[in-house]
């Protein structure tokens, strides 16, 4: 079989970005969906019968990844677009960089699995001199206990994305909602929780790029979030990009390219009091992946030349100019539930440059969401 790639992820627009940064440049590839949403990705131009349906478990996963395996015919690379994706990856990574290219640190199996873990983030943070809220962990077995040293308000989430869902990130202003948002958490089966200092922030950016070797130039792109969804903080919903990296951002890329990280990132920073305080890393592919296209940048085919040795020293790194980006489904949540006026949604879209799902390239998964009844249903009437 002939395979260059294998994009990993859910029908999200994280996965349909990897499919056309793939597709447009002509490189064979298979798609594992770990979803049975069947509205964006599988309705790509790019993508004919070339993608597999699985279980969202490791297993599975894996399971699909050796079929493919043992039909290529040379070594692919694995692109993942979800959490699940990268930990199952790294998780067998012994196993399966036999046959894949893999993001990874310095082939440490398991590696990005602990640092997937909110609370050994905050640990890896403070241990180089990275400012990020106090985090706490927590155990979910009744009767639960909580430190003596929390600092109210606070941020309740699972301790693994890879295994939580955002809808399940709740906010406590004290002891007695946060054991009713605890005791919610243990009903739905979570063994471990972390808990977070509340930060009022100024504004939110993400920050996505590539890490390549040590001796490689790696590069940051960092994108001021103006609005999210849910509008309280989430999502990036429209945003611009910056034209500088700040030092607190370049300071968490160099540590963990000093560490052997290897791969695409998105990192979350919160902007508070004249400087930039870690959220949150996340070792996969991007959501707002798209917005480079406009600057002339493909993060992700500049890692799959790199892992196939392949000069990527003349390709784009930097932002051209001051450009937007639009999440088209998200804006349109936004203005459902008046949290944006119509003439703002108007004016953002012609202002922006980049699209989520919209690609005059690839039309079809933006009329397929349009016409997914279930889905309008979902994210706009509900």
């Amino acid at each position: 079989m002939k395979c260059r790639a294998v994009i990993i992820g859910s029908d999200h627009t994280n996965t349909l970005s990897l499919i056309r940064d793939m597709g447009r440049n002509k490189i064979p590839f298979v798609v594992i969906l770990h979803s049975e949403d069947r509205h964006l990705c599988v309705n790509s131009r790019y993508v004919r019968k070339n993608y597999v349906f699985v279980e969202q478990t490791k297993e599975a996963i894996v399971g699909a990844l050796r079929k493919i395996r043992n039909k290529s015919e040379c070594k692919p690379v694995i692109l993942c677009a979800t959490d699940i994706a990268q930990y199952t990856v790294d998780f067998y990574l012994n196993e399966l960089e036999k046959g894949f290219y893999c993001f990874q640190f310095n082939h440490q199996e398991k590696k990005i699995c602990t640092m997937m873990d909110k609370y050994e983030q905050y640990l890896f943070a403070c241990s180089h001199g990275i400012k990020m809220a106090k985090t706490w962990k927590i155990k979910l077995k009744e009767p639960v206990s909580f430190p003596d040293d929390i600092e109210y308000p606070v941020i309740i989430k699972p301790a693994i994305s890879a295994f939580g869902l955002k809808k399940d990130i709740e906010s406590a202003k004290d002891e007695g909602s946060l054991r009713k948002i605890v005791h919610k958490l243990v009903q739905k089966g979570y063994m471990e929780a972390v808990i977070q200092q509340f930060i009022n922030k100024e504004f939110e950016v993400t920050t996505l790029g590539c890490i390549f070797s040590k001796n490689i130039d790696n590069f940051t792109f960092v994108l001021k979030k103006i609005h999210m969804f849910p509008a309280s903080g989430g999502s990036t919903s429209y945003a611009k990009n910056m034209m500088t990296t700040p030092k607190e951002i370049s300071q968490v890329i160099q540590v963990l390219q000093q560490e052997g990280y290897q791969g695409l990132y998105d990192i979350e920073f919160f902007y508070i009091d004249g400087h930039y305080m870690l959220n949150e890393i996340n070792f996969r592919n991007s959501a707002v992946n798209y917005a480079l296209k406009p600057h002339g940048i493909n993060a992700s085919y500049q890692w799959y030349l790199y892992c196939n040795g392949k000069d990527i020293s003349g390709f784009e790194k930097n932002a051209l100019k001051e450009k937007y980006n639009f999440t088209i489904y998200m804006q349109l949540c936004l203005l459902q539930k008046k949290e944006i006026g119509f003439f703002t949604f108007i004016k953002e879209i012609f202002r922006a440059s980049s699209y989520s799902i919209f690609a005059w390239d690839d039309l079809r998964p933006l009329f397929k969401m349009m016409m997914n009844v279930a889905f309008i249903r979902e994210r706009f009437l509900s």
